[in-house]
């Protein structure tokens, strides 16, 4: 079975976006920051935005928190890149998001592999 390779990370964390990106970029080694927000990572485009669906009351939901964190990472393929290699990056974002102090969960295609 053929998994989408694009995925995102829902991350909740108090820290504002552009502080946050240079965190993850200096926990990360091989993040390497293009722009306030946004990075080049293992043939990926990474983008960190506002969730324009953010309810600090409703991330403490026990089902559906993570839809409701402050921030959406958008990680979008733009080279070569297999369901291997972005089930290893998603793994090292989230631990690098957890080392930041943050809250994070993945959403992909291929999320049960996790």
């Amino acid at each position: 079975m053929g998994y989408e390779q694009q995925f995102r990370i829902m991350i909740d964390s108090a820290k504002d976006r552009q502080l946050l990106i240079q965190e993850l970029c200096s926990l990360m080694p091989d993040l390497d920051a293009q722009s306030p927000f946004t990075a080049t990572a293992s043939g990926n485009y990474l983008e960190l935005q506002e969730n324009e669906d953010y309810d600090p009351e409703m991330t403490n939901d026990p089902e559906d928190a993570f839809l409701y964190f402050r921030f959406v990472l958008g990680v979008i393929p733009v080279g070569d890149v297999d369901v291997k290699g972005q089930l290893k990056l998603a793994k090292q974002l989230v631990e690098a998001c957890h080392r930041a102090g943050a809250r994070a969960e993945v959403v992909a295609d291929f999320e049960g592999l996790l």
